[in-house]
């Protein structure tokens, strides 16, 4: 028999939420649906064609600041922390940035900016980059989970190096990162019910 498919998971982790959360999680708080990374990954590679397992995961996110959003930041450390537990897990972290901050009722003829995250997509590129050029013995496949299309032509050009096999993933019903008509890369399409089978509910631990 074989030897699994040896694949890395790249999961652009606020898309993954946000879209998740849009598409399943409406009437729930911020923190009780929360994807976990290494259960998403593993979940992936179960839907391949070959028999594959996962032997990285990189989690591409915003670290919320900590004077600003005391709560938001500590369940991020801790998540981080638990997450990493996972000797296949590497945390992508870089500081949200914040304009018109504090929140709450902008003054008259202001408006209210919510932090954002700056440079995550392109970190989440360069180490796609940087693995299909660099790392290619290590993989037969780089998965990406994302519906951002600032990534495409990070995707385009690994597709061209020749390096592993590169594949997307997304929630269904977002948008997949693949050329509709070529229909590649391949992409794995995930149910609410694989929703609900990889989130945690963090908000007694927040």
């Amino acid at each position: 028999m074989p030897n699994p498919a040896r694949i890395a998971v790249l999961l652009d982790y606020q898309n993954v939420w946000l879209v998740g959360h849009a598409q399943y999680g409406r009437g729930c708080e911020t923190f009780q649906g929360v994807p976990e990374p290494a259960k998403l990954a593993d979940l992936i590679a179960s839907r391949r064609d070959v028999p594959s397992k996962v032997t990285a995961i990189g989690v591409f996110r915003g670290r919320p600041d900590p004077r600003h959003e005391p709560r938001p930041a500590s369940a991020n450390d801790k998540q981080a922390q638990n997450w990493e537990r996972d000797p296949r897990l590497r945390m992508f972290r870089r500081p949200l940035t914040y304009r018109g901050w504090p929140p709450g009722r902008p003054a008259p003829g202001t408006r209210y900016n919510p932090p954002i995250e700056k440079g995550v997509d392109v970190a989440l590129a360069v180490e796609l980059v940087r693995l299909s050029l660099m790392e290619q013995a290590r993989f037969e496949a780089l998965v990406v989970f994302s519906s951002d299309t600032d990534l495409v032509p990070a995707l385009d050009l690994c597709q061209l190096l020749g390096g592993p096999v590169i594949e997307v993933a997304c929630w269904e019903g977002a948008n997949a990162l693949q050329d509709r008509q070529m229909k590649l890369p391949a992409c794995h399409y995930l149910s609410e019910a694989d929703w609900r089978s990889v989130c945690k509910d963090w908000s007694g631990l927040a």
